[in-house]
């Protein structure tokens, strides 16, 4: 009697294996996207296995609902992820298991070169499929959110390649930006020289100048030298950057009204930082803020290619500015 059923049973048991084994075999050789083009697919957030592989199999991209649930329950070890993915032609229905199992989503990534503003950052991020960020970025609360006690975020969204996914929020990306910056800044200023004597917001603060004064990597260290001099002398920054930035409608030309016309971001006019970043720096401004060369030289000015001439003395400094100057109206 036993025997009557347990032959049955057995054999049954066996062709459900074969049945299956075949069926994996089947997964593994059958071609799951026969197109020649790359197929998008989301797999929203709280969906099952089951409803997963009921959608795939309606929109054509797998040819077995069944042998995917199959495969998903007794052979795939973990759950397939939520997320935008890309399956390429060619893959099977394993293959594309395996994508969805190691969230394996599709990336995407904006860049923010050094030097970038508020501003830039914003209009890169809308571009980006932000549309909300000037209105996000614009939240006087969003440094406290942040753990910050600057008045706005001016420098600290850090330069650097973001990469992100499809449905990250403003708010994730910018604390990742955010975080940059804190880290970088705090790894710099833990060695900083003895004797130093800004503080790490005033370092971002100078650093975000010294970003936009000079495009030569060499002449960082150089003008950081110059500009700590002043300080320590009391002398007024006469940074053009911090005047650009303090101007609303700036055109593009910088004019002696423009100088003269007081802002907190006019250097020419208070003798002091600015109350914020004009830009976000990069790790190497911050450094070389940090790290001046040794050097007296309290002046300096541009040579019309790019780099710039230093000098020591205001009369130095005026018999470069009318050599440089005057080459470069001739």
């Amino acid at each position: 009697m036993l025997r009557r059923i347990l032959i049955p049973l057995l054999t049954t048991l066996i062709l459900i294996g074969v049945v299956f084994v075949s069926g994996v075999l089947y997964l593994k050789e059958q071609l799951a996207i026969p197109s020649t083009q790359p197929i998008e697919f989301i797999v929203e957030p709280g969906w099952s296995g089951a409803r997963i592989g009921n959608v795939l199999a309606q929109q054509g991209i797998i040819p077995h609902a069944w042998l995917f649930r199959g495969y998903l329950r007794f052979i795939a070890d973990g759950h397939p992820k939520a997320g935008h993915y890309r399956f390429a032609a060619g893959l099977n229905t394993v293959d594309i298991i395996n994508k969805l199992q190691d969230g394996a989503v599709v990336s995407y990534s904006f860049v923010i070169p050094e030097g970038y503003n508020l501003s830039d950052i914003s209009r890169t991020l809308v571009k980006s499929g932000w549309p909300d960020a000037p209105r996000y970025l614009a939240d006087p609360t969003l440094p406290k959110q942040f753990g910050l006690s600057s008045p706005t975020l001016e420098g600290w969204l850090f330069p650097d390649t973001y990469y992100y996914r499809a449905g990250d929020t403003i708010e994730r990306v910018i604390k990742m930006m955010v975080d940059r910056t804190v880290n970088i800044l705090d790894q710099e200023f833990a060695n900083r020289p003895d004797g130093y004597k800004l503080d790490p917001y005033q370092t971002l603060i100078l650093a975000s100048i010294i970003e936009k004064e000079t495009g030569q990597a060499s002449e960082r260290a150089q003008i950081a030298a110059v500009f700590h001099n002043r300080l320590k002398k009391h002398m007024r920054l006469q940074s053009d950057p911090t005047v650009i930035y303090g101007i609303a409608d700036y055109d593009g030309n910088i004019t002696r009204h423009h100088l003269k016309t007081h802002t907190p971001y006019n250097t020419y006019t208070i003798p002091a930082l600015p109350p914020t970043p004009i830009a976000s720096p990069g790790r190497d401004a911050i450094h070389a803020t940090l790290h001046p060369v040794e050097s007296r030289a309290l002046f300096f000015v541009s040579r019309g290619n790019g780099t710039h001439i230093f000098s020591e003395t205001y009369a130095q400094h005026k018999q470069y500015v009318n050599q440089y100057q005057r080459r470069r109206k001739n």
